[in-house]
């Protein structure tokens, strides 16, 4: 019934306690394939004692990014739905048993989604009315997708390293809707998701989203499931490409915002960019500002 597709770099220290969440399911019709990304650590010899079990495979590839492993890992899949776990998350017991309950309600389910906790807060599927009309949630291990429509989409983009989860999922809830597959939901939080980034990290994601927002606006400049938010991915790549103080960029592309779509909010973020102190204090990081 389920696939679970578990890309892994470099996660020695989280691995095992993710395979275990994933044994302790209460629903037992699910095969397991843990995509090795290339890693340099012991994360191989952590998985080694697992794959006593005929339901878990391991898939070991060069380095291709998280988008590229969870692409191999679709390859592998045998099962109806496939799900993506991150190597540093865990879910509670009735994760998949809660997706295979909210599958029978329909005939013809397509996505399915669950509530998150996150840092210890509760955050529940979400509406956006331009990418879909029901609620949704895109983070992995969030959701289960009908295997064939994910496929049928092409998976992944594997140029994206930031947002890959929310792209992909706004391009299989529009196959969705365009092919009559249910969306679905449930509010129980299943997936524990903790994030507490260092600067460094945080630094790194300012980066990958830059350059993500800017090959979204770019992806989706003439048409497409984000074309509504063309211009909005312009400013957003230009203001992370400020937080990372890559102002030679971000210059270029606060000035291509205001020519597109000229107006007086356009018109303020160019001079706000314009005058050091502003810019630092609009959009640099607090920690920066100090």
């Amino acid at each position: 019934m389920f696939s679970i597709v578990i890309p892994t770099y470099n996660n020695e220290d989280r691995i095992a306690s993710t395979i275990e969440s994933v044994l302790n399911q209460t629903y037992n019709d699910w095969e397991l394939i843990i995509v090795d990304d290339g890693s340099t650590d012991s994360t191989k010899e952590k998985i080694i004692p697992y794959l006593n079990y005929q339901k878990i495979q391991y898939v070991h590839q060069p380095n291709a990014g998280v988008t590229g492993a969870r692409n191999k890992g679709i390859e592998y899949c045998k099962s109806k739905f496939v799900t993506f776990l991150d190597a540093d998350d865990t879910v509670t017991k009735n994760w998949l048993q809660d997706f295979y309950e909210l599958s029978v309600e329909s005939k013809k389910p397509g996505y399915l989604s669950g509530a998150i906790l996150r840092n210890s807060k509760l955050v529940l599927p979400k509406v956006e009315v331009d990418i879909s009309k029901k609620h949704y949630s895109s983070l992995a291990g969030s959701f289960a997708i009908l295997t064939e429509i994910i496929r049928n989409i092409g998976g992944y983009d594997t140029h994206l390293k930031q947002s890959e989860n929310w792209e992909m999922t706004a391009r299989a809830l529009h196959f969705c809707e365009k092919n009559n597959y249910d969306i679905l939901f449930h509010e129980n939080a299943n997936l524990i998701y903790d994030n507490y980034p260092t600067n460094e990290e945080t630094l790194l994601r300012d980066r990958y989203r830059a350059e993500a927002v800017l090959y979204l606006h770019d992806k989706y400049a003439e048409k497409g499931v984000f074309h509504y938010r063309k211009d909005e991915f312009l400013v957003s790549s230009a203001i992370n490409f400020t937080r990372i103080k890559s102002n030679k960029i971000a210059r270029r592309l606060f000035y291509k915002s205001f020519r597109n779509k000229p107006s007086i909010v356009a018109l303020s973020r160019v001079i706000i960019f314009e005058i050091p102190f502003l810019r630092n204090r609009k959009w640099l990081r607090k920690d920066e500002n100090d």
